[in-house]
């Protein structure tokens, strides 16, 4: 859930780079992100698809203020990471 908008609009595109040309799609209004993008960004650049998403995560805390604390309800619900990479 996002506090106010932090959604991208429906859109279709294209990115052009020195390895090719992919198409860009949202079909659907969706959580902001840029994770939509990892694989075109790694069909123009030539690069793998975990470089790209590594070079370009976005954002500084799903718009938390990192100066202020985390309000108790935060806290509270910490997701933990089982060896199999599901969240308890």
């Amino acid at each position: 859930m996002t506090a106010a908008g932090g959604t991208t609009l429906p859109w279709t595109g294209q990115l052009t780079g020195t390895a090719g040309t992919a198409t860009v799609t949202v079909p659907h209004q969706r959580t902001w992100g840029w994770d939509y993008l990892w694989q075109a960004i790694a069909t123009t650049t030539g690069t793998s698809l975990v470089d790209a998403a590594e070079a370009n995560i976005g954002g500084t805390g799903g718009g938390s203020a990192t100066s202020s604390r985390r309000p108790p309800t935060s806290r509270a619900c910490r997701a933990r990471t089982t060896s199999m990479g599901s969240s308890t």
